[in-house]
């Protein structure tokens, strides 16, 4: 029985080690639509992801709106972002593309306030977001991963 348990005790130790010193990944995801490119780079520990950025491009002649218009709305979205935490984002309108760029922190920034801010861009429960189920989720919004 003490043998067992000592197994166990090193058994646990070399997995919690292991799991403790996990190297930060990354995976990248883009979206092609008419007029939209859409690029997604999410960093993360095991299952749990620590950063994210975002790049999304949109061609200026396929937009329904005027430039001036669709620069108005992209930045009044980009300054509801850069009001929370631990979020940064830009928008430039640069060679017939509106670029909009975001990153999001989450050693900083706090799930429940990008939720509520954001409730359609975020959810889940608690204040981890899982690589797991993002993946899953971009996926099935029609974004491809890039290896």
């Amino acid at each position: 029985m003490k043998k067992a348990m000592k197994l166990f005790a090193v058994l646990f130790t070399a997995l919690f080690v292991l799991l403790g010193c996990a190297k930060e990944e990354t995976a990248t995801f883009e979206l092609k639509q008419e007029g939209l490119v859409s690029t997604l780079v999410y960093y993360y520990k095991g299952d749990v992801v620590t950063k994210q950025t975002a790049r999304n491009e949109f061609e200026i002649s396929k937009l329904p709106v005027s430039e001036e218009d669709a620069l108005q709305q992209i930045k009044e979205n980009t300054d509801a972002y850069n009001a929370v935490k631990g979020v940064t984002a830009t928008v430039e309108s640069k060679d017939g593309f509106i670029i909009q760029t975001l990153t999001v922190d989450y050693s900083v920034a706090k799930l429940s306030e990008l939720k509520a801010a954001f409730p359609h861009d975020f959810t889940g429960s608690g204040e981890k977001v899982s690589f797991k189920v993002s993946k899953e989720a971009l996926i099935n919004a029609g974004y491809a991963e890039k290896k």
